[in-house]
């Protein structure tokens, strides 16, 4: 079973990539997460959605999100559909710092998806989803 090693290795490479990148950029990559989910949902975004998206605790991105409140760079609002929720979103200030980093991400992964190629990057998404797939059937299996 020597793939679950490699495999391993390939996504701790690959998570080593993202904090180096934001390190690079003066981020935790806990702060980059936040702010790649705050660029991608313009309109705000639950904490606990963020929470979700990234696995992160809750925790880690309050104490981002309670820094950046203090810069400036994020607003709370009242959740229409869930009063007890708040939804956060960047300032202007905060898109053109902690957004401009995660914008340039975005481009720079793009660059990436290109340079793999359309029928690469689908066979890429597909056989991930697969693994994902399997990955589930086998824990549910466990659980019964």
């Amino acid at each position: 079973m020597s793939y679950f090693w490699e495999y391993t290795a390939f996504w701790q490479e690959m998570n080593d990539l993202y904090e180096d990148w934001a390190k690079r950029h003066g981020m935790s990559f806990s702060e980059l997460l936040v702010a790649l989910s705050l660029v991608q949902q313009p309109k705000g975004c639950r904490q606990s959605d963020i929470c979700r998206h990234w696995a992160l605790p809750k925790q880690t991105v309050n104490s981002v999100l309670k820094q950046w409140q203090k810069q400036e760079w994020v607003t709370f609002a009242r959740d229409e559909l869930d009063r007890r929720a708040r939804r956060v979103s960047l300032t202007t200030h905060g898109a053109a710092h902690a957004g401009k980093i995660a914008r340039q991400l975005i481009e720079m992964e793009g660059q990436v998806w290109d340079k793999m190629g359309a029928e690469t990057a689908q066979l890429l998404l597909e056989t991930t989803q697969q693994y994902n797939r399997y990955f589930r059937e086998v824990f549910e299996d466990e659980r019964t």
